[in-house]
């Protein structure tokens, strides 16, 4: 009985920390300048997973780091490619930018770019 009580407090643990917001994401969340960022990507999130809370926040966490690792790297590209990357990836309903696809497209120019 005490394995069973244990491996289940570990399940719920484990379940716990999985959902909720990695240090990124909180920080963007928080700060003023970029909490509408934070905003579009919890809209797309919402709609996207519904009630799936922990879908929700993975999808925001990964976002939310696609877009600070897309902000190191987009003085790479010029900024007409990353214009473009910008508004094909965006989407008007939430004022959402699938920051994972623009940096995928960003890495895709840098790495097309060095041979």
């Amino acid at each position: 009985m005490k394995k069973i009580i244990l491996t289940v407090a570990i399940l719920m643990g484990t379940m716990v920390a999985m959902s909720q917001l990695n240090t990124n994401a909180q920080y963007m969340k928080e700060k003023e300048s970029l909490s509408d960022y934070y905003e579009g990507i919890k809209c797309a999130a919402v709609e996207q997973w519904g009630n799936d809370n922990s879908m929700i926040i993975y999808t925001i966490n990964q976002e939310v780091n696609a877009f600070f690792e897309m902000l190191g790297l987009k003085e790479k590209v010029s900024g007409d490619f990353f214009s473009d990357a910008y508004y094909k990836w965006r989407n008007e309903d939430c004022g959402f930018t699938s920051w994972s696809m623009v940096l995928y497209e960003i890495k895709e120019q840098i790495k097309n770019s060095e041979y």
